[in-house]
């Protein structure tokens, strides 16, 4: 979770917040009671929000004072006007008019942006969360577009955005070591390695025409029945392409073989289990190391993929 900086010297509805927002809200407040120690860890630590009162304690040893809480208040915004970054800083108080009086004393014409002003009642509660919320999931976005961005572009480009996108939540879930958990995220890579397939058979027109003239059918064993494939359908295609595709001219690497079957031993999502209802018995639970694993292989993937589309003999 990210983390979300309070000074407020009520330290009792500062503690409440701690515990209540972390439960109801996913985000992980911290507080601290006095100016010079918010400003220091302001200065040390990354926040993705700053919220402020009116009055503030200049240390722990001073009275809340009102013109302590505007000086803080500009000493922050002047920290992060310097270091231009876009972190929402917010006011939280008792006062229910504390804008209107800031206005008719012309206080928020010296803030160097303007600021936007919460009372501590629950409907403004909520409206702070969102913002904060909106904020958060904005800065986790930006960060792994920058630290996933060959990747990402690499999808962008050579399939669609929505591809991209969907790589990039993924990706995103994994923060702070949660392990991606549901059905519906582990459809992601495989939808991807789908989409992988088509378009590797859209750069080599030979590839679907060579398949259907050389494929083995699959055998199933415990049904003891053949499976006849009469069209393209990249997943069932993989054996095949293992067997055949350089020999067809077509590129290949056990890469997207390994990175199906890691798929499926890691969630059991995609075995025979789940087409005869057994879906809710996963045999293998997805832990923080196999969706690493996954995470890990997409990217070799994805990779790979690029090579194959810029013509590299691999």
């Amino acid at each position: 979770m990210n983390k979300i900086l309070i000074i407020d010297d009520d330290n009792l509805f500062t503690d409440a917040k701690v515990v209540s927002w972390k439960l109801n809200f996913k985000l992980d407040l911290v507080s601290i009671d006095n100016w010079k120690d918010g400003v220091a860890a302001i200065r040390k630590n990354n926040y993705e929000g700053i919220i402020l009162d009116v009055k503030c304690k200049k240390d722990k040893q001073s009275l809340p004072d009102e013109k302590i809480g505007i000086q803080m208040l500009k000493e922050v915004l002047g920290h992060f006007d310097k270091t231009n970054s876009d972190v929402p800083v917010v006011v939280w108080t008792n006062y229910p008019n504390q804008k209107e009086m800031w206005q008719r004393t012309g206080v928020l014409e010296t803030f160097s942006r303007d600021i936007k002003i919460f009372t501590k009642t629950e409907e403004d509660e909520i409206k702070l969360v969102n913002l904060l919320k909106e904020a958060v999931g904005t800065s986790n976005r930006n960060f792994y577009i920058k630290k996933y961005d060959d990747a990402y572009t690499i999808l962008q480009n050579r399939i669609s955005k929505k591809i991209a996108d969907s790589f990039l939540e993924f990706v995103m879930e994994l923060n702070n070591d949660t392990a991606v958990r549901t059905a519906q995220k582990y459809l992601v890579p495989r939808s991807l390695l789908e989409s992988i397939l088509n378009a590797i058979a859209d750069k080599f027109p030979n590839l679907e025409k060579a398949w259907k003239q050389n494929r083995v059918d699959y055998f199933w064993e415990t049904q003891k029945k053949q499976i006849k494939f009469d069209k393209w359908e990249p997943i069932n295609a993989l054996n095949w392409l293992k067997d055949s595709a350089r020999n067809n001219g077509i590129p290949y690497s056990d890469t997207i073989n390994n990175f199906f079957h890691c798929l499926r031993i890691s969630t059991n999502n995609f075995s025979a289990h789940e087409s005869k209802g057994f879906e809710k018995y996963n045999l293998f639970l997805p832990t923080i190391y196999t969706s690493k694993a996954i995470l890990y292989m997409m990217l070799e993937l994805i990779f790979w993929f690029e090579k194959v589309m810029q013509g590299e003999d691999i």
